[in-house]
């Protein structure tokens, strides 16, 4: 599975390596206050 984390500046994006490790964090930054994040296939494996 894929991890998506809300921190003080953005959202930090995890993708999962398929062997229960993650890769390196991708972190997107954010333009104001984030309250929620969106769920999904973020690197479409289909897991």
């Amino acid at each position: 599975p894929d991890l998506a984390v809300i921190t003080n500046s953005g959202v930090s994006l995890l993708l999962g390596q398929g062997d229960g490790t993650f890769q390196t964090a991708f972190n997107l930054g954010a333009g104001g206050l984030l309250s929620s994040v969106g769920l999904g296939d973020f690197n479409g494996d289909g897991r």
